[in-house]
């Protein structure tokens, strides 16, 4: 009886959990902890936006192209990692917040919908300096430089022979040496 008794109350805490779960989805609410977490595994776009911007150096440019890319660094750049210093802050205001017993949960929502608004806000830019890149230094250059990013950043960016090379060993096509 008291077996029953126990995991029937076992059964009905769990379930609890799962409907209060729900019911926090269903009204948008979330934890902030989870979704912080799952940020701090994106690369911040600027950074790519850097590493191109330093291997681009490494290329055989003219004196307007090297020019040219000091401006990206101007009007990409710099401003990118000035939103990304705002939106850690920004989410060390969330946290703080979240801490006080008396939490405004409007308030709350402002500061992380500023967070959402400065990353979506350094993606657009992101692309944006990416393709003022291409256009300094061509597409030919640009597709060395892909190359040379594949090496230094762990794969984040695959060449076009790569995504190949992928796809024909998918397909059962990879010759043999």
């Amino acid at each position: 009886m008291k077996r029953s008794l126990i995991v029937l109350l076992a059964i009905f805490s769990i379930a609890s959990v799962s409907v209060a779960q729900k019911s926090m989805e269903e009204k948008g609410e979330f934890n902030y902890q989870d979704t912080k977490i799952k940020q701090k595994k994106k690369v911040e776009s600027y950074r790519l936006v850097q590493e191109f911007l330093l291997n681009a150096s490494t290329l055989d440019l003219s004196e307007s192209q090297r020019q040219q890319l000091d401006d990206i660094k101007e009007e990409y750049l710099y401003p990118m990692i000035q939103k990304e210093a705002d939106f850690q802050i920004s989410e060390m205001r969330v946290s703080d917040m979240l801490k006080e017993p008396d939490f405004n949960p409007e308030k709350i929502k402002r500061a992380i919908e500023t967070s959402i608004n400065l990353t979506r806000e350094n993606a657009i830019m992101s692309i944006d300096a990416l393709d003022a890149i291409r256009k300094v230094v061509g597409i030919d250059n640009f597709n060395k430089l892909r190359g040379v990013m594949n090496l230094t950043t762990g794969g984040m960016i695959e060449s076009d022979d790569k995504e190949k090379d992928n796809q024909n060993s998918s397909n059962g096509q990879n010759k043999s040496l």
